[in-house]
């Protein structure tokens, strides 16, 4: 199956993609969708709730590939969640700031 037909089989999974000589495919659960910002204006003394996200260089086998992940602290699991995951084969900042859009 190629990326194309998943894409399109699981269009609520896949919330971006763009598929070309460089390729952005951005990938959220309803889940996760869900806890993006979920409880998060309830701050507490001792913690602060942010967002983080985090790029994973040389994970995938072509080390100008990039696995990008951004993660927020859910209050009920007491622990760091994902709430978007994508993949970049470009170095092009449009495909970050594609990522960070698709949160918002």
């Amino acid at each position: 199956m190629s990326i194309k037909q998943f894409a399109e089989d699981h269009p609520y999974f896949i919330k971006i993609s763009q598929l070309g000589l460089e390729n952005i495919i951005c990938m959220q659960t309803s889940f996760m969708a869900s806890q993006a910002f979920y409880g998060n204006n309830e701050l507490e003394e001792d913690i602060i709730y942010r967002i983080v996200a985090d790029i994973a260089h040389g994970f995938w086998e072509n080390k100008s590939w990039v696995f990008m992940m951004t993660l927020v602290f859910s209050l009920v699991l007491k622990r760091w969640i994902f709430i978007l995951i994508s993949f970049i084969n470009s170095s092009l900042m449009e495909y970050y700031r594609v990522h960070f859009i698709t949160i918002f």
